[in-house]
């Protein structure tokens, strides 16, 4: 089946159905199962957690972004000597739509705009999404859905709905990663002419079955250099014209054999030599940005320093001015205590002074009375001398 041009045979409306895990894979088994097995697991990629990262990006995390994101790739800006990391993230009421940001230098975070995906150097499997002949809105769109996938497939999220070509975007970019980013085809038997040579006999007499068992090597047809083999071998007839037919027939299969292995040796070593050139430009991104976190660290750490030096000033002088708030605290409560006690010396001169004026009311009483009693006895006196 030709998965670049086929159309999905899941007879599902996706407009309103959501989608689950199991249901991607189940139905991915059974339709795609060969080209499914060969993505990578959701164990190999690097999901982050929004609390691993530092305070201040918390703070500036997008209000609809998920909690945990996906390293995709690194940004490539000619402006820039650094590349930070390119996170996607998943949003939208149905958890449908796929967001991507880049965290800047001062830590705020930048959203990538579909314009400037173009600058965005994609890590496996989001780099095996097409090549030139495919538009760049189809990529965004397999990378929407192999995205979702991986969020699905991880955890981090339940279901989705709302993607109503999903199952052809996602089945199209397992083909395309399975065919390391070139164009699947169609799988066909090789049709070169038999008169060219007699290898060419031996080959497809020997070998069928070996062809159908390796479906990585047919869907990657410009990567076997047939021709120039065969041209090698060709070179050589006298080996195959001095023994009998059966010995052709066994020398052009252990030649063809050894032919195919090295192909396949070398595809393997050139996959592995690009895995390991992304690796390391990955590793040199995550060192660089590692340096900066270093280095505002070590701003932070200074910054800390200064502000504990001012908090043990203030300290210091809180301290001072909480001794000389005792001191006035003291000195308040004795003035206190002392106007206390002249209040209650008042009190008593005022009570004494009540008292004795009480007791002069009652002399000058007792004067009236006596002068009265003097005034009648010189009455009396005057009265018994007439």
């Amino acid at each position: 089946m030709d998965y670049a041009s086929d159309k999905s045979t899941v007879t599902i409306d996706e407009s309103v159905t959501n989608w689950y895990a199991q249901t991607v894979s189940s139905n991915a088994l059974s339709k795609i199962p060969d080209h499914f097995n060969k993505i990578p697991t959701f164990e190999s990629l690097h999901f982050r957690h929004r609390e691993s990262f530092d305070p201040i990006v918390i703070t500036n995390w997008p209000q609809e972004a998920s909690l945990t994101v996906l390293v995709t790739g690194m940004y490539d800006d000619v402006s820039s000597d650094t590349k930070p990391l390119v996170y996607a993230f998943v949003h939208g009421s149905k958890n449908h739509f796929v967001g991507h940001f880049l965290i800047k230098p001062d830590f705020s975070i930048r959203r990538i705009s579909h314009h400037d995906m173009d600058n965005v150097e994609f890590e496996e499997p989001f780099c095996d999404l097409g090549d030139r002949t495919v538009g760049t809105k189809t990529v965004r769109n397999r990378i929407r859905a192999v995205v979702l996938f991986y969020f699905l497939a991880a955890g981090h999220v339940r279901d989705f709905g709302k993607y109503r070509d999903f199952w052809r975007d996602f089945t199209k970019s397992c083909a395309w990663i399975a065919n390391e980013g070139s164009l699947p085809k169609v799988q066909r038997q090789d049709a070169r002419p038999a008169a060219r040579s007699p290898v060419v006999l031996a080959l497809g007499a020997t070998t069928p079955k070996k062809r159908a068992g390796n479906e990585e090597l047919e869907m990657a047809p410009a990567r076997i250099k047939r021709r120039d083999y065969s041209h090698a071998i060709r070179q050589s007839p006298i080996i195959i014209s001095r023994s009998s037919s059966s010995e052709q027939a066994m020398i052009v299969t252990s030649v063809d054999a050894r032919l195919r292995t090295s192909e396949v040796a070398n595809d393997l070593l050139r996959a592995e030599i690009a895995t390991q050139i992304r690796s390391l430009e990955l590793y040199q991104a995550r060192v660089t940005a590692d340096h900066q976190l270093e280095s505002k660290v070590a701003d932070l750490v200074a910054e800390v320093s200064r502000v504990k030096n001012e908090a043990m000033y203030s300290q210091n002088a809180y301290r001072g001015i909480q001794a000389q708030y005792d001191d006035l605290r003291v000195q308040h409560i004795n003035a206190l205590n002392d106007t206390k006690g002249l209040h209650e010396r008042l009190r008593q001169d005022r009570s004494r002074l009540i008292q004795a004026d009480k007791r002069s009311k009652v002399l000058e009483t007792e004067v009236e009375r006596l002068k009265r009693k003097m005034n009648e006895a010189r009455e009396a006196l005057d009265d018994s001398s007439l």
